[in-house]
């Protein structure tokens, strides 16, 4: 499992023992979109952490879309990618 909520600020990822759940130092750009009843979060977050041993540390671009089901916002799809430095 990998699921990034930038909104939330929330990293999780591979949960099992042998891997480190990352943190998100700070986010930015954020900007909330509404398409009828789903809440699309658009943001930038620099990450820092380790994912099966190796360094994940850097900017990522993420979205992430909710939908609310029996009163409760929920995640549906979340995705993030690596900015590379130049």
């Amino acid at each position: 499992m990998f699921l990034i909520d930038f909104a939330g600020a929330m990293v999780v990822h591979d949960c099992s023992p042998s891997n480190t759940v990352s943190s998100i130092l700070s986010a930015s750009m954020t900007q909330v979109r509404v398409y009828g009843n789903s809440p699309v979060v658009t943001s930038r977050a620099a990450l820092k952490g380790q994912r099966q041993g190796q360094d994940i540390s850097g900017q990522y671009r993420g979205i992430d879309v909710y939908v609310k089901k029996q009163g409760r916002w929920q995640i549906v799809a979340a995705q993030a990618t690596y900015i590379p430095q130049r």
